[in-house]
């Protein structure tokens, strides 16, 4: 019994071994197959061509890296949607030939087809399966796993994974020591520090892209252009002429790249270049449209209306915008499309349900916003109400005051008293000689009957200077005598001052808030506003209002 249970062991071991050398063999077939494609691609137009062009035979056992091939080819073409197409065609046949690596190098097709629209469920479901079958198996094709999950959760909010997938990858580049690997893991650190901190991280960001393109400098001519592109779209303000290299030199490698075309267009739209823009929009929009790319012509035409709205052309503009508009919903009803034939919703009583749970839906959101509108407008009622019954309560405390001789109002207590002629408690430092504090009382009397306090020049200098002594003495003065500051004193005065002159004045009550700001010494009527609302907790406005409703009753 124990031979039997060894045995079986060992076929077991042997089966696993077996399992991840077909996988070790089945990656590097396939990787070498796209490898060869992508140096055909940039050294011979002719046989790239052939190869898009062959018909491949479902019985043929190279049929699924001849349809990968053609994958490859279209997406450096720009055809998302025919590339899209073969990818779901080499899926069923690598599925019927139990071909799990080809479906998987398919599904990676698929997704970056579909990568603007994020709807390519299927391809996600497949890197996580082949995630954890890889992982005691080749690193090589494991951080080709681990990569694209990174690929695929750009834009999504999946912080922590990302992060631990980024982890992963830094320690695969170190044992693969892969100049790509490394280009891979810093472009992806770059755009986790801009998916979470934005314009905040681009010093970090730009830092990561820069490690990127020196690793790509070693080992890939073309990624790095494109990651220099990239980094240039980081800065706040990029580089226009470092745009245009990039794109120029990328679009020699790329024959027939509708989206070369469309970066180009960008960049001229962002000159305003007029004649340039339009050549490139209509050899552009041509190409995209056999391909049906709406996402691109979406773009294409955003730009299109940003480069005319900034020339003031308000008819271009809107003509663009109009464009723009219809190529979105064209984009978003492909998407949902896709997801209704990926879940097999793609029949009527479906899709009746649907639209009746989503009007459902749209509903019970309407009464919740409704009632919290009601809700927020009521409690906004009850607010005002509470707040006015407040405010009149603090005017009639006001009037009491003002009606009481020498009443004047204080920010510690509205409507409080205080006497100009205050003396210090025995316990205070007498800092200024008694026949100074003598001149300086006198003197402040005198400027106050003349109503000096009103003049906007009003301050501890110009005050000091009239009564013939020093700024030193004065400030003493107001801090251990009056126990306020000389600011504190000057807004007191002026708001006595308005307070008794709204009151008594009917013309006076007539003025606009600015020329009662001025006439009191003020040179913007926000200032005066605030200083009235300190002293007295209620406007100008209301107890101006308030005033008139008792004169007129």
């Amino acid at each position: 019994m124990t031979r039997f249970f060894t045995f079986c062991i060992l076929i077991i071991m042997v089966s696993c071994a077996k399992e991840h050398q077909d996988f070790s063999a089945d990656f590097q077939h396939y990787d070498s197959v796209l490898t060869n494609t992508e140096t055909t691609i940039y050294n011979d137009t002719i046989l790239t061509r052939k190869i898009l062009n062959a018909n491949v035979n479902p019985k043929d056992k190279d049929a699924v890296s001849k349809l990968l091939a053609k994958c490859q080819i279209l997406c450096y073409q720009g055809n998302s949607a025919q590339c899209d197409s073969i990818a779901r065609t080499a899926i069923k046949l690598a599925k019927q030939n139990n071909d799990e690596v080809g479906n998987y190098f398919a599904n990676t097709f698929r997704y970056t087809a579909n990568y603007y629209s994020k709807s390519d469920n299927e391809a996600q479901k497949v890197y996580y399966e082949f995630y954890e079958r890889t992982k005691k198996g080749n690193p090589k094709f494991h951080e080709n796993v681990v990569n694209n999950l990174i690929y695929s959760m750009l834009g999504i909010s999946h912080d922590q994974k990302f992060s631990e997938y980024l982890d992963e990858q830094y320690t695969l580049a170190k044992q693969l020591n892969d100049s790509l690997v490394w280009c891979n893991y810093y472009s992806n650190k770059a755009y986790l520090y801009y998916e979470k901190y934005e314009n905040d991280s681009l010093d970090l960001v730009i830092s990561n892209m820069d490690k990127a393109l020196r690793f790509c400098q070693k080992g890939n001519y073309q990624a790095y252009y494109a990651a220099l592109f990239n980094r240039e779209n980081f800065k706040s303000k990029p580089n226009p002429e470092v745009l245009k290299q990039c794109l120029t030199e990328s679009a020699r490698y790329h024959f027939f790249d509708p989206n070369y075309y469309v970066n180009l267009l960008y960049y001229y739209t962002s000159e305003n270049d007029v004649p340039n823009s339009i050549y490139y929009y209509e050899l552009s929009q041509k190409k995209l449209l056999e391909n049906k790319d709406y996402y691109s012509l979406y773009v294409n035409n955003e730009n299109m209306y940003n480069m005319y709205k900034s020339l003031n052309d308000a008819e271009k503009a809107l003509h663009y915008k109009d464009l723009s508009y219809k190529y979105e919903r064209l984009c978003d009803a492909k998407d949902r499309r896709d997801k209704i034939n990926e879940l097999e919703w793609f029949y009527k009583s479906k899709e009746i349900k649907h639209d009746l749970y989503v009007k459902k839906i749209e509903n019970i959101v309407l009464i919740i916003f409704a009632g919290v509108l009601l809700i927020s407008f009521f409690g906004y009622w009850v607010f005002n109400v509470g707040r006015k019954r407040r405010q009149h309560q603090k005017y009639l405390e006001l009037m009491n005051k003002l009606n009481e001789k020498n009443a004047v109002v204080t920010p510690e207590n509205t409507g409080g008293l205080i006497n100009p002629d205050y003396e210090a408690d025995d316990n205070t430092k007498i800092t200024v000689e008694e026949e100074v504090i003598e001149k300086i009382v006198n003197g402040l009397k005198k400027m106050e009957k003349k109503h000096d306090f009103l003049k906007p020049d009003f301050r501890l200098a110009y005050v000091a200077k009239k009564i013939n002594t020093n700024t030193t003495y004065l400030s003493s003065y107001f801090n251990n005598y009056k126990k306020q500051t000389f600011s504190e004193y000057t807004q007191e005065l002026r708001i006595n001052y308005v307070l008794a002159k709204i009151k008594e004045d009917p013309i006076f009550r007539k003025y606009t808030l600015q020329a009662i700001a001025e006439e009191i010494g003020y040179r913007e009527a926000a200032t005066f506003v605030r200083i009235f609302k300190k002293y007295t907790g209620i406007s100008p406005s209301f107890f101006i209002e308030e005033i008139e409703k008792d004169k007129s009753g």
